[in-house]
């Protein structure tokens, strides 16, 4: 994702960004393809994996956490109606399982039953049974998050140096991936989050040095619709961005009025920048605010385009970890 507009498009949602919610704990529903149930009947329960996850609280994908099933035929008979049905007793095991260390985090098995005219249908009168809101997995759930806080408190010092590395390494995009990771139930969270900050505004400014360079070279051969179109993408939270709005009015001062009318557009969006680049730092409370949740926004794009997370071809030892 090209983030030159982010922190400008966080400023004009600012009053929904200052009482977003928390960062919630990541988890990925995953259904593996051994699972054994009609083929037909696997999206109803990947979307039956992502209510639970979703009903209960947690947020993102995560590349730790995976939450799957397992689906046991413990009963199935022909009742001798007219037309005949099919009556199913299914138990369904639902896991927590940490991906990196291949161990299951929390477990729990639910019966669920459904009777119709064929098996396909009755499996669907099962699943429908599959009530993410209903206390025994409510219970589930929470057993698993605290597990999952446990994990990473006791990580924290780990997954802390390793961003730190990553970080001094010039990987400032590896090292916030690795950082976005850990929930704000960790208790030394506010330390998670500084370094968050800082290693976007590290990034950033990298990024924004580069179009300052571009811009310069667009203003040494009198380009000025194409330096205007670099300059005005220079972050409101970079460093550069003063810079850049002193390269933006000298061009304003060289063009004609008629120049100045054919780049109204880059120009009122500069000034919009501005205004909102002066409000936020006189607000040090929302300049923090923005800056951790652009690092999170841009932190999120990134896992998306480099996902590790474990896919349905590769989960042979998911199911020899969850006993089928």
């Amino acid at each position: 994702m090209d983030r030159r507009f982010l922190s400008w498009f966080l400023c004009l949602c600012f009053p929904f960004v200052l009482f977003s919610q928390e960062r919630n704990i990541a988890i990925t529903p995953l259904l593996p393809e051994e699972v054994d149930i009609p083929e037909s009947l696997r999206p109803m329960l990947q979307q039956k994996l992502l209510q639970i996850a979703t009903t209960n609280g947690y947020g993102s994908e995560s590349d730790d956490f995976i939450l799957t099933a397992n689906v046991m035929v413990l009963e199935k008979t022909a009742v001798p109606t007219v037309p005949p049905q099919i009556n199913l007793t299914l138990e369904v095991s639902l896991y927590v399982i940490n991906r990196l260390e291949k161990v299951i985090v929390a477990e729990k098995s639910v019966q669920i039953g459904g009777i119709d005219k064929t098996e396909n249908s009755a499996y669907t009168q099962a699943l429908k049974q599959l009530n993410p809101r209903k206390s025994e997995i409510r219970s589930f759930m929470t057993s698993a998050r605290e597990k999952i806080v446990e994990y990473y408190t006791e990580k924290l010092p780990a997954l802390l140096s390793k961003a730190q590395s990553l970080a001094d390494m010039g990987d400032t995009d590896e090292a916030l991936a690795v950082l976005s990771m850990i929930p704000e139930v960790v208790p030394e969270y506010p330390l998670v989050a500084e370094l968050m900050s800082e290693f976007y505004l590290k990034s950033l400014d990298t990024e924004c040095a580069g179009i300052l360079r571009e811009a310069q070279g667009k203003l040494a051969v009198k380009n000025y619709e194409d330096a205007l179109d670099l300059l005005v993408t220079v972050d409101p939270l970079s460093s550069h961005f003063q810079e850049a709005g002193q390269m933006i009015d000298s061009i304003h001062a060289v063009i004609s009025a008629e120049e100045a009318q054919q780049y109204a557009m880059e120009l009122q969006l500069y000034q919009q920048q501005l205004e909102l680049a002066e409000k936020a730092r006189e607000d040090e409370v929302m300049l923090k605010k923005m800056q951790l949740e652009a690092s999170y926004k841009y932190a999120d794009q990134e896992k998306e385009q480099n996902s590790t997370v474990t896919s349905d071809t590769d989960t042979l030892w998911l199911m020899r970890l969850i006993g089928q």
